[in-house]
């Protein structure tokens, strides 16, 4: 998330001094070093010359001495630093909401939906500098890790307007993952990216809807699940934060749709199931529009073409009792030539405003025609 100079590093095991194992000496070379006292046989008349004892100590470098001294100096500080640290309390990254300084104040509504949602499990610290709570230049308050006095590690970021965030930063932003209360008292909790919502998170609006997926930029992007308090939900894509690509809807009195959206429309080709009805087919701007069937619970239906929502074009349209219409429609009435099937009888004719108005005498002249 942001790398500092901290002040205790992880050993690189690369550099670690590997000691290997000593092997005990054999045999012939433990007599060979060791000082052994051997009987001497003095034959008579021989006289043998004195034994001259020698003992001669190696001299070492003085250099070498103050090396290794140095070197056990050195690791003397770094075990004491170490333990130092070790004993020091941890740092204190939330925010004692009752001890705020003058001039930050956080609404209520913020405080309570803090105790609401609890204790934040902060991110591991990074090992970089932590200031208790400081006013920075835009007048906001920050308390947790810096580089260069601007917030970068694991900390809470109270904003001039009363938003606040607890989490990872990095620049001066949030940046990882992250919980931030709103003004209005919204809740985001997730992934975010130079300061915005992106990645994989949650919001609960005030009003009580979420929304739980992908965020680009802020907005819900890729693909994610909307709840709302009245039961209605989405499964699906969204695009800027509108519902685009294919997704499901669902209402609470049992209604659905299935298919493809654009900019929070119905867009494409889907299927909108009611309670006592569906249309599958073709969709612009949440109106039927191109090609579909429509189905009633009572067994009547229309196939054909739909302009605007209004079946408009050529279409067939069938009753429960078998009889069918087969011809052109405006605006979601009959209108223009027709042929009426019933009970094994045809007969062609003229249709105006859902009305029969004129019988075609023959097939030859309604093909005319």
């Amino acid at each position: 998330m942001g790398a500092c100079n901290c002040m205790s590093k992880k050993t690189d095991t690369a550099s670690e001094v590997l000691l290997e194992k000593a092997e005990l000496p054999t045999q012939t070379q433990q007599l060979a070093t060791e000082s052994v006292i051997v009987p001497v046989v003095v034959q008579p008349g021989v006289v043998l010359p004195p034994v001259k004892e020698v003992a001669e100590e190696t001299a070492q470098d003085p250099n070498m001495l103050l090396s290794q001294a140095q070197a056990m100096f050195r690791a003397y500080l770094s075990r004491k630093a170490y333990y130092e640290f070790k004993l020091l309390p941890p740092p204190t990254f939330k925010v004692d909401l009752g001890k705020l300084p003058v001039g930050l104040n956080l609404k209520d509504e913020v405080k309570n939906k803090l105790k609401a949602y609890g204790e934040f499990k902060f991110p591991e610290p990074s090992g970089c500098e932590f200031r208790q709570l400081f006013k920075q230049d835009d007048l906001s308050f920050y308390q947790g890790e810096v580089i260069s006095n601007k917030p970068s590690g694991a900390g809470t970021l109270i904003f001039s307007d009363g938003g606040i965030v607890e989490g990872y930063f990095l620049n001066g932003k949030p940046h990882g993952f992250g919980r931030y209360i709103s003004p209005a008292t919204d809740v985001y909790v997730g992934e975010f990216k130079d300061g915005k919502k992106h990645g994989k998170g949650k919001i609960e609006f005030v009003s009580g809807n979420t929304y739980e997926g992908d965020w680009k930029d802020d907005m819900c992007d890729g693909e994610g699940t909307e709840k709302h308090l009245d039961g209605f939900s989405h499964v699906g894509g969204f695009k800027n934060g509108l519902k685009s690509g294919f997704g499901k809807s669902s209402w609470p009195d049992g209604s659905t749709y299935e298919g493809y959206f654009l900019n929070d429309m119905y867009d494409g080709h889907g299927k909108y199931t009611w309670t006592d009805k569906e249309y599958d087919g073709d969709w612009k701007n949440s109106q039927m529009h191109g090609k579909g069937t429509f189905k009633f619970s009572d067994g009547r239906s229309y196939s054909g073409d739909y302009l605007e929502g209004n079946k408009h074009g050529y279409g067939t349209f069938v009753w429960p009792d078998g009889k069918r219409y087969e011809g052109q429609w405006v605006n979601g009435k009959q209108e223009g030539q027709g042929m009426m099937y019933n009970k094994g009888k045809k007969m062609a004719g003229i249709w105006k405003d859902g009305k029969f108005v004129e019988k075609i005498k023959n097939d030859k002249q309604a093909n005319e025609n």
